[in-house]
């Protein structure tokens, strides 16, 4: 399984940050479901970016474990593919907004007699993990 690397998720940001300038609001208008939701994407890779870099062990820097005379390498990732969001008004408001992110998180791991075979992979997933984060969008910005 190949996955997609971080500057997938920058140039994802970027992009929907350039978009969301583009369709920012007049002053005085409640702003359209298309703009919150494009907001909301901007919002969504940015926080995705975050997770990742916050990750301690990751494919450039696994953590190494041994045990049962194997050396076990072993890192975390986000599924690029696998990233959803979806943004409901709240009901009785146009400025109130609920966004709902989806995304699968791998655990990759790879064992080899030496540590420089648990390193050289292939990584395969052992675990997954299919998370869901809901935001409120109020005064005009999604709240972590």
């Amino acid at each position: 399984m190949v996955l997609p690397m971080k500057s997938n998720f920058i140039r994802m940001a970027a992009l929907s940050m350039v978009l969301a300038i583009l369709f920012l609001p007049l002053p005085g208008h409640a702003e359209s479901q298309a703009a919150v939701e494009q907001k909301f994407t901007t919002f969504a890779g940015t926080w995705i970016l975050k997770i990742e870099t916050a990750y301690l062990y990751t494919r450039q820097n696994p953590k190494i474990e041994f045990a049962d005379g194997r050396y076990q390498a072993s890192f975390y990732q986000i599924a690029a593919d696998s990233i959803q969001t979806d943004v409901k008004a709240a009901a009785g408001s146009s400025s109130i907004f609920t966004g709902v992110l989806q995304y699968h998180e791998y655990l990759f791991q790879n064992t080899g007699a030496t540590r420089d075979q648990a390193l050289a992979g292939p990584f395969e997933p052992a675990s997954l993990k299919k998370m869901t984060e809901i935001f409120l969008y109020d005064n005009g910005s999604w709240m972590p």
